[in-house]
């Protein structure tokens, strides 16, 4: 089975792969850690000038993101790999939902996984929308959407927890 596993090491995706590692298939599988470090339309820094501070654009802003990113799917790997699975990882730049669909068409992936923050209303209209949202409605393969709140219930033993807002039911598996 091929699995695309996508993160951007914040704590909705360390439960995703808490839930990943769940799964029984994993000692025969090949995962891709997939990050992406999103295009940002406004890369300032502040700086000194002769009259005062001036925003300027950060050459080193991109090269910053990307040693992070590589950390981010090292860690990953390293815990994927200790549990038996072919690892594989990949770090991308641009839209995240764009992105790991991409990723997951051009790798015939099998399955992704994602976290998700959970956020809606403003917080999700200014940040863009839902990534797992995005990524659901587009992927070319299953998606297995892992909701923050499993993080307080790993007692139980389905991955897809009861507790889980209806639009994650509909969507957890979709083809």
């Amino acid at each position: 089975m091929r699995i695309l596993i996508a993160t951007d090491g914040e704590r909705h995706s360390q439960v995703a792969l808490s839930e990943l590692l769940r799964l029984p298939l994993m000692h025969r599988a090949y995962v891709r850690v997939l990050t992406v470090i999103p295009r940002l339309n406004l890369a300032l820094t502040a700086e000194p000038t002769m009259h005062g501070w001036g925003l300027f654009a950060s050459a080193d802003l991109y090269d910053r993101m990307e040693e992070d990113a590589q950390h981010i799917v090292g860690e990953t790997a390293e815990r994927l790999a200790a549990n038996g699975a072919t690892i594989e990882t990949e770090t991308r730049l641009g839209d995240p939902a764009t992105q790991i669909v991409e990723a997951a068409r051009e790798w015939n992936a099998d399955l992704i996984v994602l976290g998700c923050r959970q956020r809606s209303g403003l917080l999700a209209w200014l940040d863009g929308g839902s990534v797992s949202r995005n990524v659901t409605r587009r992927a070319p393969c299953s998606v297995l959407v892992v909701p923050i709140a499993c993080d307080q219930h790993q007692t139980e033993t389905s991955a897809y927890p009861s507790h889980r807002a209806p639009e994650f039911k509909e969507t957890a598996l979709a083809s």
